[in-house]
């Protein structure tokens, strides 16, 4: 097996919702154990847990899953990691983060987070969810730029996103730092967005 894809039981929630794996092709893919990925199923376990789309995520190919889908005996092949050496960065903060997760995550500077597009959401087609490794929503990308890096992650632009500070006043506020490392895509707008956008 390759190495264990980023947000295992996310990854094994949206699998099991999404496709007709088996559990031991996903228990293997994740990592997890077969009983994990059962309780997954059975809703007995991490039932707070958000899914997370290994496609959008570039971790997987939805060939490789209507592959596996139609052999029990073949086993998923996660994606290799491209090297990334940042060519751009762009910081912003997180919009919402009083309506979610936020305030309450136990974050530090250079922590890694992941950014999964909603495109379900009726507020925006463009919106990114912003969450920890381990599944904590932290709120959104804010309105102004989710088209822009909607359009990033749908082409395959690998982004790298991490907490760049954490400020306080009257709510907590989250500064976001992303980096890509693709000179040939449109570049973001270099404006720091504000804390209350959105």
């Amino acid at each position: 097996m390759n190495s264990r894809p980023i947000m295992p039981l996310g990854t094994s929630v949206w699998l099991i919702e999404k496709t007709g794996l088996t559990f031991e092709q996903i228990a293997e893919f994740t990592g997890l154990g077969l009983w994990e990925v059962q309780a997954i199923a059975d809703e007995t376990y991490a039932k707070h847990i958000q899914p997370f789309d290994p496609v959008s995520a570039s971790q997987i190919s939805m060939v490789d899953i209507q592959r596996c889908q139609t052999d029990p005996n073949a086993r998923l092949r996660q994606r290799a990691v491209v090297a990334r050496q940042p060519l751009n960065n762009y910081t912003f903060s997180v919009a919402g983060v009083r309506y979610y997760d936020g305030d309450r995550a136990v974050l530090e500077k250079g922590s890694s987070l992941l950014l999964q597009p909603e495109p379900a959401n009726e507020h925006d087609e463009y919106a990114i969810e912003i969450l920890t490794e381990d599944g904590c929503k932290l709120g959104y990308v804010p309105r102004k730029l989710s088209r822009t890096i909607s359009r990033l992650l749908a082409n395959g632009v690998p982004l790298l996103a991490a907490v760049e500070s954490i400020t306080y006043g009257w709510r907590r506020c989250i500064e976001v730092l992303i980096s890509k490392n693709m000179a040939s895509v449109p570049t973001l707008n270099t404006n720091t967005s504000s804390c209350w956008d959105r």
